[in-house]
C-alpha cells in the first residue's frame, strides 16, 4: 500500500509541472488562467493534457521546490488507507492543482515586494530625466507603431523604448532601468492591460506627455468583462495626459459611435489619424511595408511631424522600415513554400489582416495555422464567424488546435489537429513552392522554428 501511495504522490508531482507551465503562460494571474478554464474543456486541462515543462525560471524553480517540500510532508505525516488511495488516484489532478496554486500564491509575496521595488526605481529615474515620455496603447497595433515611431525619431532624436512586447508596469519598470540614459530625449512605451487601472498605473510611472491610440478591438475582453470596461481602460492612458499633452487617436475608433465616450472630459489636445495624408505624406512613397501596417505608420508619422521631424527624414526613415519579426513577416519555409509569420500575438482584427495578406499571394495553395484566440469571452464565437467569413472570400483553408473554428464552419474550410505535432506532420506530405502559409497567433518556438528551417 505504501508503495502504491508513493506511486499516486509521484503522479500528483508530475501533472504539477503542468499546471506551472500553464500559470507561466498566463503571467501567474488567476484572472487570465480561469478564463483560460472557462475557454476550453477543464476536463481535458485537467486529465488529458499533454504534459508541459516550465521555462528554467527562478520563480517556476521555486514553486516546484515548495510542491516537492509539500508532497514530502504529506508523505511522512499521513498514513494511507484504501480510501485515500483511491481518492489520490482519481483527484490527483485536482490535488495536484491545489498544491500549485497554493505555493503560485506564496511566491506572489516576495515577487511582488521585487515588483514594488523596480517600479519605485523606474519612478525615480523618470522623475529625473527631462526625456519627454510618449505611451502608446491599442487592442491591436502597439509593438509595430512603437517600432516605427523608434525608428523615425531616431533619425534626429536620442530615443528608447521599452523592449520587445514589454508592456506591463513591471515590464515597463525594467525597460526604464535598462534604456533610460541621462541623454534620453524622448522615451516610447508600450503600454498593455488585462483589465481597468493597469494603463493607469502604468502612466503613474512614466507621466506620459503624448499618447498614441492604434484600435480598440475585443482582446482580452473577457477579463474587462465588457466593451465598456475595455474602453475606459483604454482611456486611461488619454486621461493621464497633461493639458499640453497631445492625444493621437486612430480615426476608424472614433468613427464608431460605440466609442462616444472615450474623448469626452479630456484636458489635452486630440488629434486623428487615418492615413499618411495627415503628417502631409502624399503618394507616390514607396512602402517597404504591407498595406495592414499603414495605419501604424501613419500614427507614427504624425506624431513625428509634430515632434518637428522634418518631412524628408520621415520619408527617409519610411524608406528604411522592415516589417517586425512575428508580424506578418516572410521567410522561406518547408519545400520552398513561403512562410508568413504573424505570431507575435492574435486578434480578430490580425486575424482578418492576416488573410488579406496570404489572399495577395499568387500561389494556389494558402494555408492558415491557428491554435485559437485567447480572452475574447462572449465574442469569442461572432468573432470567430467574421474570421471565417473572410476565410470563405479566399482560396485559404484554416488548420486549427481550436474546436470551436471547427464547430463553426459551414464550408469545409477548417481542419481540426488535436496538437501542433499532428498539424507539422500534415503540412510536411503536401507543402512545395506552391504554397504560401499564414501562422497567426502563438505557437511554440520549435514549431517556427520547423516551418522555417525546412526541419520537420
Amino acid at each position: 500500500m505504501q508503495a502504491i501511495f508513493i506511486i499516486g504522490l509521484i503522479l500528483c508531482f508530475i501533472k504539477s509541472f503542468d499546471f506551472i507551465y500553464l500559470f507561466q503562460i498566463k503571467e501567474y494571474r488567476l484572472d487570465r488562467f480561469f478564463s483560460m478554464l472557462n475557454e476550453n474543456n477543464p476536463l481535458v486541462i485537467f486529465y488529458f493534457n499533454r504534459l508541459h515543462l516550465p521555462a528554467k525560471k527562478l520563480r517556476n524553480l521555486s514553486i516546484i521546490l515548495s510542491v516537492l517540500v509539500i508532497f514530502i510532508t504529506i508523505f511522512f505525516t499521513i498514513k494511507p488507507t484504501n480510501l485515500l488511495i483511491i481518492w489520490l488516484f482519481a483527484f490527483y489532478p485536482l490535488i495536484s492543482f491545489a498544491m500549485v496554486l497554493l505555493c503560485v500564491l506564496i511566491s506572489s509575496l516576495p515577487v511582488n515586494f521585487y515588483r514594488k521595488q523596480v517600479i519605485n526605481k523606474a519612478k525615480s529615474l523618470v522623475n529625473q530625466s527631462q526625456a519627454v515620455f510618449i505611451g502608446i496603447t491599442g487592442s491591436y497595433g502597439k509593438t509595430t507603431t512603437k517600432e516605427f515611431l523608434f525608428q523615425i525619431l531616431s533619425k534626429k532624436f536620442r530615443v528608447a523604448k521599452t523592449d520587445n512586447n514589454q508592456n506591463t508596469d513591471i515590464g515597463i519598470a525594467l525597460s526604464i532601468i535598462k534604456n533610460l540614459k541621462p541623454n534620453t530625449q524622448y522615451f516610447i512605451a508600450e503600454l498593455g492591460a488585462y483589465k481597468k487601472s493597469e494603463i493607469k498605473k502604468a502612466c503613474e510611472i512614466i507621466k506620459p506627455e503624448i499618447g498614441i491610440l492604434t484600435g480598440i478591438g475585443n482582446q482580452h475582453l473577457d477579463l474587462f468583462g465588457s466593451k465598456k470596461q475595455l474602453i475606459e481602460a483604454k482611456k486611461e492612458l488619454l486621461q493621464a495626459l497633461p493639458e499640453k499633452g497631445r492625444g493621437y487617436i486612430n480615426q476608424e475608433i472614433l468613427n464608431d459611435v460605440s466609442n462616444a465616450s472615450l474623448i469626452k472630459d479630456l484636458s489635452c489636445k486630440v488629434i486623428a489619424y487615418s492615413n499618411l495624408k495627415n503628417a502631409g505624406l502624399e503618394p507616390p512613397i514607396q512602402l517597404p511595408i504591407g498595406s495592414h501596417n499603414l495605419v501604424n505608420l501613419t500614427a507614427a508619422a504624425v506624431a513625428a511631424r509634430d515632434l518637428n521631424i522634418s518631412k524628408t527624414l520621415i520619408i527617409q526613415a519610411i524608406q528604411q522600415i522592415r516589417p517586425l519579426q512575428g508580424k506578418l513577416s516572410i521567410h522561406s519555409g518547408i519545400n520552398r513554400s513561403t512562410i508568413i509569420n504573424d505570431s507575435s500575438n492574435s486578434s480578430g482584427e490580425g486575424f482578418i489582416a492576416a488573410i488579406k495578406a496570404i489572399n495577395a499571394y499568387p500561389q494556389s495553395k494558402k494555408i492558415i495555422l491557428s491554435k485559437g484566440i485567447i480572452e475574447l469571452g462572449q465574442e469569442k464565437k461572432s468573432t470567430y464567424k467574421k474570421i471565417l467569413s473572410e476565410i470563405y472570400q479566399t482560396h485559404a483553408v484554416l488548420y486549427t488546435t481550436d474546436r470551436l473554428f471547427k464547430s463553426s464552419d459551414k464550408k469545409n474550410r477548417v481542419f481540426f489537429f488535436s496538437n501542433e505535432n499532428q498539424i507539422l506532420a500534415s503540412l510536411n506530405s503536401h507543402l512545395g513552392p506552391d504554397t504560401v502559409i499564414v501562422v497567426e497567433g502563438r505557437f511554440t518556438s520549435s514549431f517556427i522554428s520547423a516551418l522555417i528551417s525546412n526541419r520537420i
